[in-house]
């Protein structure tokens, strides 16, 4: 999968961008690409000048391995506990939106703001989901380390 490609459906998936949960200070995290790097490679000249010279162009071309990086959730990749748990939740749920909320009273009627259904396909969705089943089965664990 091309960058662009994994970059759009991290950001699908709600990775890189604020989840809308009521909690001050939410960081949007980063779902990085060659868009992404080059903007900041773009500031970082407007900041220092010396940024501009031709020595520097590798930090704002984008290069294969990054996209490894990017792909285990490496590199410049942030996303915060609360992305992780929406994400766990749209999984569990087979791509239904799910919008984790913090309570801070019984009684409210909170809304929580509209999600898009997020087609998954369906093969990948069971292995992820059985390999999610697996990782804390400290008995399968034994067995797949033999």
């Amino acid at each position: 999968m091309k960058i662009a490609r994994f970059e759009e459906f991290g950001r699908t998936l709600g990775l890189g961008q604020l989840t809308g949960v009521s909690l001050p200070g939410e960081a949007a995290g980063i779902m990085p690409g060659p868009m992404w790097k080059a903007e900041q490679y773009e500031r970082l000249v407007v900041a220092n000048k010396k940024f501009a010279d031709r020595r520097y162009r590798w930090m704002r071309d984008w290069f294969p391995g990054e996209s490894l990086s990017v792909a285990i959730g490496q590199g410049q990749t942030q996303v915060t506990p609360m992305q992780v748990a929406r994400l766990m939740a749209l999984i569990a749920s087979d791509g239904k939106p799910v919008l984790p909320q913090l309570v801070t009273r019984v009684g409210d009627e909170v809304q929580p703001p509209r999600m898009a259904h997020v087609p998954l396909d369906p093969a990948p969705l069971r292995v992820l989901k059985s390999a999610l089943c697996i990782v804390p089965d400290p008995s399968r664990q034994r067995a797949a380390s033999r």
